[in-house]
């Protein structure tokens, strides 16, 4: 008798403490399937970061983010989604990651994974003039025709000093003559002027 009261209460305590939420804890899923994908490269600077997760019991899970461009990664976000978008990230620079997974009682770490940003984009800026051999100034640094150069995508001043004078000798007798600027190739006469280089592009100064 005394056996099966025993056996009775343990049932009942075992069925409490599972019906109050306190029965035996899994801990939640590894976060796993990271993107972008371990070790990628050429990664947008705007991008998303996402992983899969999951809790074997149906708990409600929350995400510490760890990113950083050191080794290991450092604290960066908690949040409830399975995504963050990380703010200020720079070009060219190799990021490190991990989420740790918590359900309140028990956590999962990841691995740590990494990604690589893409470089600034450039674009090649070909200035040529009649007659070569004078002074240009692009972003207000001193250059002589004919220039070439590759420039970060965006808005850059260019400029030709005018008066200026130049060695003619090739061309006429005598010695110096001055160069008097009038316009650009593509009509314009802004002297200097501010150009958007979203592509390639080649210009001449008369």
């Amino acid at each position: 008798m005394k056996k099966l009261v025993i056996f009775t209460l343990t049932i009942i305590f075992l069925f409490l403490i599972t019906s109050c939420g306190g029965g035996l804890n899994r801990p939640p899923l590894v976060p796993h399937d990271p993107n972008p994908a371990d070790n990628s490269t050429g990664v947008p600077i705007n991008l998303t970061l996402t992983w899969q997760c999951g809790d074997p019991d149906g708990d409600v899970l929350f995400y510490d983010v760890y990113l950083s461009d050191t080794y290991p990664p450092t604290f960066y976000k908690r949040t409830s989604l399975e995504f963050v978008k990380p703010e200020g990230l720079k070009a060219g620079t190799r990021y490190y990651w991990k989420v740790v997974a918590n359900d309140g009682r028990a956590s999962t770490e990841s691995l740590i994974w990494s990604f690589t940003t893409q470089s600034t984009p450039s674009q090649t800026l070909r200035i040529d003039s009649v007659p070569l051999g004078i002074f240009i100034l692009v972003d207000n640094v001193q250059h002589l025709t004919p220039f070439f150069q590759s420039l970060p995508k965006g808005s850059h001043s260019i400029q030709v000093p005018s008066p200026q004078f130049k060695d003619t000798s090739d061309y006429v007798e005598g010695t110096d003559t001055k160069y008097s600027f009038s316009h650009w190739s593509d009509g314009s006469t802004n002297n200097p002027r501010t150009i958007s280089l979203n592509k390639d592009t080649s210009l001449k100064a008369f």
